[in-house]
């Protein structure tokens, strides 16, 4: 998730073999993972999706715990969040909006539910971002600035409001150069499109309801029944993940 300046280079010494920013943009994830994996384990499909998916052609991502044993993850079934109800009138309204819902909707494979639960989620983190970037502004605090704007301009590329996303990258470099010139020139105006951007979204949004903040999604690694679950709730939460059976 660590696309500040000079994060690359960091992760490259440290060992990583590839690295890929957020939003994960799908044809830069194929090349790089074609780039990084032996050619033995790169197959292609042809373009026949209607062909039935077969056992030898399943492409499983496993990790390894400590205590030596293997969890595999095949691609599995494509399965739908009962927490959102979509409509078309309300993808019609984003776009009304200023968000490119297309855009948006190709960091999720087009999974429209999937996609709306975090729209969700980042509309219900704008006043807090807001509230922070004018408290850094006022404190001159461009470090600070500096990260939050980075992860409103993530935020707002994932969800496909593309204009606030640019405008918040060119005050992210400002705040990594120390230009406050800039930021005093722009602060405002770009905070003022973030909060009708939060505005609109409130409204669009008034009657789709989530559970997000509550919900503890889970998943089963293989057939015995064993199940790791973490908590998708607020900023403020730490998410965990261990493998291991006495945690």
């Amino acid at each position: 998730a660590n696309a500040m300046s000079s994060a690359k280079q960091m992760f490259l010494s440290e060992g990583f073999d590839g690295f890929v920013s957020k939003p994960i943009e799908i044809e830069e994830l194929e090349r790089t993972l074609k780039r990084l994996l032996p050619k033995n384990a790169v197959s292609y499909a042809d373009g026949k999706d209607e062909e039935p998916v077969t056992d030898d052609s399943k492409a499983a991502a496993s990790f390894e715990a400590d205590d030596d044993d293997i969890f595999e993850f095949g691609p599995g079934e494509e399965t739908e969040t009962e927490n959102v109800s979509v409509s078309d009138d309300v993808f019609a309204k984003l776009n009304e909006a200023g968000i490119d819902t297309e855009a948006g909707l190709g960091y999720f494979n087009g999974a429209k539910d999937f996609y709306m639960e975090l729209l969700i989620q980042f509309n219900s983190e704008l006043t807090g971002k807001i509230e922070n970037l004018n408290k850094f502004y006022a404190a001159e605090d461009w470090p600070n600035y500096e990260i939050v704007i980075h992860s409103t301009k993530s935020s707002c590329k994932m969800i496909g409001e593309n204009v606030i996303s640019d405008e918040a990258y060119k005050l992210e470099q400002a705040a990594h150069n120390k230009d406050a010139g800039y930021i005093t020139s722009n602060h405002e105006r770009v905070l003022t499109g973030i909060a009708k951007l939060k505005a609109a979204l409130d409204e669009i949004l008034g009657d789709t309801k989530s559970d997000l903040s509550d919900d503890v999604m889970e998943f089963s690694p293989d057939d015995d029944g064993e199940v790791f679950e973490f908590d998708a709730g607020g900023s403020d939460d730490v998410i965990e993940f261990n493998a291991e059976e006495d945690e």
